[in-house]
Formats: structure tokens, sequence, C-alpha cells
């Protein structure tokens, strides 16, 4: 799927939510090309999360998943390697 549908499905339902939340799997996640991640900031940038979750993120990933994020703005970033305890922080207030 192209990172825009992504984004349409990811806005469409974020709509229908109070709450900003987000559950990003990076367990098979590779560090993407420089256009990539500028887009993904941009989409980042675009809403204003009140808690991202990343599970299981290669050592180099998570570095350049917190660089994407920070760039964005993003503040409440939560890297995880069990999917339980991120979901579970997720749901905390």
């Amino acid at each position: 799927m192209s990172i825009d549908k992504q984004r349409k499905e990811l806005f469409g339902l974020l709509e229908k939510s109070n709450k900003k939340i987000i559950f990003i799997d990076l367990t098979n996640a590779n560090i993407p090309p420089t256009p990539v991640r500028r887009r993904i900031s941009q989409i980042f940038k675009e809403v204003d999360f009140d808690k991202v979750a990343a599970l299981k993120a290669s050592r180099f990933v998570r570095v350049m998943a917190g660089f994407i994020m920070k760039t964005a703005g993003m503040k409440n970033v939560q890297f995880f390697d069990d999917k339980a305890k991120a979901l579970k922080w997720l749901k905390q207030k």
C-alpha cells in the first residue's frame, strides 16, 4: 500500500476518535529512503498525536524512527518489545 493511501486510511480513522493515539509495528521495518522519511514526517506533522507506541524496532530503525518523530514534533513516543505492554500504555490516561 502506498504511503498516501496509508495516510488517507489513518486520517479516516483519526476523524472518528477523540484521542489521537497510534500503534506502529516496526518488527519487519527497514530504514526507508530519504524521500519516504520526509513524507512520513510531513504526515506526522499533520496530526497532533497524544501518544505513539512503536513495537520491536531494531536499534537502527529505532534511531531513525525517533529522528522522524522528533522532526515531526512528536513528544509522547515510547518503544516497546511487548505488544501487550504497548497497548496497555496507549490506553492509560
